[in-house]
């Protein structure tokens, strides 16, 4: 099960978990269709096959489960801007629809026992595959070879829209003050070798792990699949003084220890 994958990437149960922290008012996840004459089974330590995607190709006009996740006291679940309907909260922080799927914008929003809305989230279905967008965890590192700048890899639509579906092969180069540490996927069933410079993405993501070469100055990563925008960013490498402090010991030997 686990909160995270391989990559870091959020798994369903850590948005649950995040609602019942408190570190979160509203979280919204769709359980993925069952195919026809099949049935999901889940380990004592496994956890229903719940995304947050509202993109189903094939599913339209079936029911689909929709769960949402709250520390409000009910929630009012909208398609396309129109209700479907609203549930209380459970005692488990949970509230659970029935929703015919159609592509759109589906939208869940936390409210008080008043009716007051004071949270809501969304998922919006994911047109057909544009651009490539990379996201560094941060714009400046150390020019230290134990720093690291991680850089989450999507695939998205023309609105900026993960394509949860897409499966795309991303080819890597980087020149400047650093190189490529590993290029990885959370896909389960891909055994290729972190150190390739080409990854397939899986559930429309993967993840480019940077390092500095030890010198000051600039990395940069291009990505590039066929069909798709290129993407590139810059991520600056810093020198960073060390400094030392002595400080006295409170002890003063007299003589060898040898005499003690």
């Amino acid at each position: 099960c686990g909160d995270i994958d391989i990559c870091g990437f959020k798994k369903a149960p850590l948005h649950y978990r995040e609602v019942m922290w408190g570190n979160a008012k509203i979280n919204l996840a769709v359980h993925a269709p069952i195919p026809e004459g099949r049935k999901e089974k889940v380990a004592a330590w496994g956890w229903p096959d719940e995304r947050q995607s509202w993109t189903w190709p094939g599913s339209e006009g079936k029911p689909l489960d929709v769960i949402v996740y709250s520390s409000c006291q009910s929630v009012r679940l909208e398609l396309n801007g129109k209700e479907i309907a609203t549930q209380p909260v459970n005692n488990k922080m949970i509230a659970r629809f029935k929703v015919p799927y159609q592509p759109g914008e589906l939208n869940a929003v936390g409210l008080t026992t008043e009716g007051k809305r004071v949270a809501n989230t969304s998922l919006r279905t994911a047109g057909k595959a544009k651009e490539i967008r990379l996201i560094p965890d941060r714009s400046k590192i150390r020019a230290d070879r134990n720093d690291l700048s991680y850089v989450t890899v999507e695939i998205v639509d023309q609105r900026g829209t993960v394509v949860p579906d897409a499966e795309v092969p991303v080819r890597f180069t980087v020149s400047g003050a650093g190189e490529i540490a590993a290029i990885g996927s959370a896909a389960p069933n891909d055994p290729s070798s972190f150190h390739l410079t080409t990854r397939k993405t899986w559930q429309g993501r993967c993840l480019a792990i940077l390092r500095p070469k030890g010198d000051s100055g600039k990395i940069t990563l291009k990505a590039e699949a066929d069909g798709l925008k290129a993407a590139t960013i810059s991520i600056k490498t810093q020198s960073v003084t060390r400094k030392f402090l002595l400080v006295a010991s409170p002890f003063q030997w007299e003589g060898s220890m040898m005499n003690t």
